[in-house]
């Protein structure tokens, strides 16, 4: 998500694994507040992306969850193309005429909403050649836009593209691997990991979602 002021975040002890302490679920909501409000006060737009309930072991100070947590913070360019991303599945959805949506409307829909995935997907690809700092940056958004954000998700969750679904996860995932496979452009350590977290839950969400149907397209790095 992107940093908002939101209530104190409160895990319960049934979220976390038998055997967890209360002391452990206090130290965990304390840590991720203070997590959250570090990124808060930052200039810069950050994403996190994930469950942090999920993350073992379970984070017991704000440190622990800026190591374990995907996290990114984003530049004014990066702020640019989330933004983009959403006018433009916005305008997909209003050119679709939403409220008298058949089945044919809908599958309209969903086509436009999955050209802008591929145009911005393209556009990363494109930056690949001469600029990986952006290309990283469109890598990082259109990532957490495919497991955040509903509109992104929505142009695949039915399955009716499939050879076309398939073929943009697999840019993506091309993508990702380049950036990776970049010697000339060094991420550091934790935002390596962090990028590759966050691959892996791209991976996981598209090899289940529609029956199955993309297992597979979005190769992990």
């Amino acid at each position: 998500d992107t940093m908002e002021s939101e209530e104190p975040f409160e895990a319960t002890v049934d979220q976390f694994p038998d055997g967890t302490t209360q002391e452990q679920v206090d130290n965990f909501n304390k840590a991720y507040t203070e997590f959250m409000h570090g990124l808060e006060e930052q200039e810069e737009m950050v994403v996190v992306v994930g469950d942090p309930c999920a993350i073992r072991p379970i984070p017991q100070s704000a440190d622990d969850f800026r190591e374990t947590m995907v996290h990114f913070e984003l530049t004014p360019y990066g702020n640019s193309i989330s933004a983009e991303l959403e006018d433009k599945m916005m305008l997909a959805q209003l050119e679709s005429d939403v409220d008298q949506l058949d089945e044919a409307g809908l599958k309209k829909m969903r086509r436009n909403q999955l050209k802008v995935v591929e145009d911005i997907v393209s556009m990363g690809k494109a930056r690949m050649k001469g600029d990986a700092p952006k290309a990283f940056e469109i890598a990082v958004v259109m990532g957490h836009a495919l497991t955040d954000f509903d509109k992104c998700h929505d142009a695949f969750k039915d399955g009716w593209y499939q050879p076309e679904g398939k073929q943009v996860l697999g840019e993506l995932s091309s993508l990702f691997r380049d950036i990776l496979g970049d010697k000339a452009f060094e991420l550091p350590e934790r935002s390596r990991r962090h990028f590759k977290g966050l691959a892996g839950m791209v991976a996981e969400t598209y090899d289940l979602i529609a029956d199955g149907c993309y297992k597979g397209a979005f190769k992990l790095p």
